[in-house]
């Protein structure tokens, strides 16, 4: 398995959304993502610890960083962490290669 830069993103390239991607469609996680830095800009709100439990390659704790003064990332799958450790630009941002359940 490889992964490959998509949208400014590293992802799998097992993933199976990776053709509408690479076509300009949004991550799939967009609609609620989008519904969350709405609610953050319009309630002028930041959050003060955020945990990403599933996190896949970042792209939503990438954007939330702002709002947000730490978020910790859970992911226990060795390749798509390695695509999470390659988008995660914030310092307010750690990574953990494991499993919560």
């Amino acid at each position: 398995m490889r992964i490959e830069k998509v949208n400014g993103f590293w992802v799998p390239t097992i993933d199976v959304h990776l053709n509408d991607w690479k076509a300009g469609k949004p991550f799939t996680q967009n609609k609620c993502l989008n519904k969350f830095l709405e609610y953050c800009k319009t309630q002028n709100h930041k959050f003060k610890l955020v945990l990403d439990i599933g996190a896949w390659c970042g792209i939503l704790a990438d954007s939330m960083s702002i709002h947000c003064e730490k978020i910790i990332c859970f992911e226990p799958d060795a390749l798509i962490f390695k695509c999470l450790q390659n988008n995660i630009k914030s310092k307010n941002i750690k990574c953990e290669n494991i499993a919560l359940g």
